[in-house]
């Protein structure tokens, strides 16, 4: 009885996380400013200041902001787009954390 009523929280605990992130993504991918496809410098660990083409963006919770953040392939010296993988991201305006 008891195992059963764990078992239904824990599955609604988890449609509610699944739920959340959904809501997350939908608005991350409506408001972030940067679209897949796009070029940008990368910013982030390794390849800072090298072209990339976004392949994937989101927004995260930091220590103490949210940050709109973004992947993508970084591109060669040649133009071509290489497997190494680029970061880029941003604080998000006006949505520090109290």
């Amino acid at each position: 009885m008891y195992q059963e009523k764990i078992e239904a929280i824990g599955n609604e605990i988890t449609q509610l996380k699944q739920e959340q992130e959904n809501l997350i993504k939908e608005w991350a991918e409506k408001h972030h400013p940067l679209k897949i496809g796009d070029k940008v410098i990368a910013n982030g660990c390794g390849y800072a200041g090298e072209k990339m083409i976004v392949g994937h963006i989101f927004v995260s919770e930091g220590w103490d902001v949210w940050k709109w953040r973004a992947f993508g392939n970084v591109i060669k010296k040649k133009g071509k787009v290489g497997a190494r993988r680029g970061e880029w991201s941003c604080p998000v305006e006006g949505e520090e954390k109290g």
